[in-house]
């Protein structure tokens, strides 16, 4: 009995260290995880802030052409009031080369037209070939097959005929006996 006592203390002290060890060794897991978590998070953050870089560096890109056209427009406006051009003619000008370039679009896009019409009627004329020549092959198989199976009912034709006549002349008989012609 006394023994037993030693034996579970011992054994209840052993399952707790065995016990603890499990834990820390959990624990020691878990941090590995989480750090592993953090790490992938502050890789995906690094590359999101490069993303930011390249965007505002083509932000500073784009600025620095609108600003180059803005002065570029403002040096053209100082130009035109230090010669006294009258607008009236500049805007003309300007309205005579944007109808240029409609009749110019207009023409373009008549020609890309008659382009994809003549394309597509090409297009049709190859699927419709191709239907046909399908055709011709599908008609000769089936003629070839209807050739077969007409030698082959040619061959039956006369046993049909004579059956066709045995049999009427049965049912003939048959009524010449109902009506006791017989």
């Amino acid at each position: 009995m006394f023994g037993g006592k030693i034996m579970d203390n011992f054994m209840d002290k052993l399952a707790q260290k065995l016990n603890a060890q499990e834990m820390i060794k959990a624990n020691s897991a878990a941090e590995a995880m989480e750090t592993r978590k953090l790490q992938a998070q502050v890789e995906e953050y690094e590359k999101m802030l490069q993303e930011m870089k390249k965007v505002n560096l083509k932000n500073i890109e784009l600025t620095d052409s609108i600003e180059a056209l803005t002065k570029g427009s403002l040096a053209k406006i100082e130009e035109c009031q230090v010669k006294n051009i009258d607008y009236t003619t500049v805007i003309e000008e300007i309205g005579l080369k944007t109808d240029d370039l409609k009749a110019a679009l207009e023409a373009s896009f008549k020609k890309a037209d008659e382009y994809i019409h003549t394309e597509n009627v090409k297009v049709y004329r190859n699927v419709q070939a191709v239907v046909l020549d399908g055709l011709k092959e599908q008609t000769g198989t089936l003629l070839e097959a209807q050739n077969k199976n007409h030698k082959k009912t040619g061959a039956v034709l006369p046993l049909v005929l004579i059956g066709l006549i045995l049999v009427m002349t049965d049912l003939i008989l048959n009524i010449l006996q109902i009506f006791n012609v017989l």
